[in-house]
């Protein structure tokens, strides 16, 4: 994970979960054995399988799919409903770590500062890739908050929805996706949400 930010350190520090920084020298190697030691489970954060197994999924019509759609999610993000704790944590928005390296392979920067070879070699494999995807939007319909926004009028949804998404980028900023959600950009329509609210009353 990330040494600060992002939806790892929003989550594991909710729900009280040890996260090893597993690019740190014989890091993962370590957590490994002490794993299976301990008779434990190791999860790689960043992979959709991983990503999916933190969360229990939960099944809305395909009508109430498409309003929280409509609602929270941004083109090339795939909304994913589903259930956690805590549920002061209303909804996190996860890199697809596959679309970003065949992004990172594909720039001008990596074919300058990585060799012919392994260029060659990583190219093979995000060739494969779809990148339609660039982020998974997690919504947490156990949530509260969701909850109380699902009984709003629709003008009230809207605004509530693009609060707390740019709330929860905010705190959970990563670079990653700094190209698609920039925290300036999320704190403009923060405030501008904010401001409305205000005016409505």
């Amino acid at each position: 994970m990330e040494e600060r930010g992002g939806y790892e350190e929003i989550l594991c520090r909710a729900q009280k979960i040890p996260v090893i920084y597993g690019y740190r020298y014989a890091a993962l190697s370590f957590t490994r054995k002490y794993a299976d030691y301990r008779s434990r489970t190791v999860k790689l954060l960043g992979t959709r399988e991983a990503n999916d197994s933190l969360f229990a999924t939960s099944r809305v019509s395909d009508e109430r799919y498409q309003l929280l759609k409509r609602l929270f999610a941004r083109d090339r993000e795939k909304l994913v409903t589903v259930e956690f704790e805590p549920g002061y944590v209303p909804m996190l928005l996860i890199p697809d770590e596959e679309a970003l390296l065949k992004q990172r392979v594909e720039s001008d920067a990596a074919q300058k500062h990585i060799s012919t070879s392994a260029l060659g070699l990583a190219k093979l494999y995000t060739e494969q890739l779809q990148d339609e995807t660039v982020a998974y939007l997690y919504l947490n319909l156990a949530s509260p908050l969701i909850q109380s926004l699902l009984k709003q009028d629709e003008n009230t949804q809207i605004q509530i929805a693009n609060l707390i998404r740019s709330f929860m980028i905010i705190v959970g900023h990563n670079e990653k996706l700094e190209t698609v959600n920039s925290v300036a950009e999320e704190l403009e329509n923060y405030t501008h949400n904010l401001m409305e609210m205000f005016c409505r009353k």
